[in-house]
């Protein structure tokens, strides 16, 4: 029996230790910025943290139970293997929302064509699909239409755009 659940049992642990860590880091938030419990607001930063950590923690108990469920009724490996990919990017989760806001809403699944072609790097076929260098618009989401980049920035708080963080979505047409 205990060679049918080794993976899980170890996923689950790895999971404990990490819910671990995002605990420790509001602790450690709440003392940097010195914010005593019960409070959930104050500096912005440690709001962010706490945020994160909160978000993260409403999700473990649906996960644990899809891990046994999963690794029991069907296969261990696989399961423990998704559970892993789930602790990672849980991770990233958490430490993309710590970031400031501002560097979280840049459109991140764009061309990337000015941060390439800085380092002088050029695709293979010459040029980036659904891409205009010149960057006359920007789309917010895959689904949204374009706007004008000023527009986009004034809707992020920015005074002006910067060139670097320019990065249109690939699937909107511009």
């Amino acid at each position: 029996m205990r060679n049918q659940i080794d993976l899980l049992a170890t996923v689950t642990v790895l999971g404990v230790l990490e819910q671990t860590y995002f605990v420790l880091q509001v602790i450690y938030a709440r003392r940097k910025y010195k914010i005593s419990p019960p409070e959930t607001t104050g500096h912005p930063e440690f709001e962010r943290i706490f945020r994160a950590q909160a978000n993260c923690s409403e999700y473990f108990p649906i996960f644990i139970s899809l891990l046994w469920v999963a690794g029991i009724f069907f296969h261990q490996g696989v399961a423990a293997g998704c559970g892993l990919l789930y602790l990672y990017t849980r991770l990233k989760y958490f430490q993309g929302y710590m970031a400031a806001a501002q560097a979280r809403l840049v459109p991140s699944w764009g061309c990337g064509h000015h941060k390439l072609l800085q380092g002088g790097w050029k695709p293979p076929w010459g040029r980036f699909p659904s891409c205009r260098l010149d960057c006359k618009q920007v789309c917010i989401t895959p689904f949204s239409p374009p706007v004008p980049p000023a527009q986009y920035w004034r809707r992020m708080g920015d005074a002006e755009p910067s060139p670097a963080r320019l990065v249109p979505w690939v699937g909107c047409g511009v």
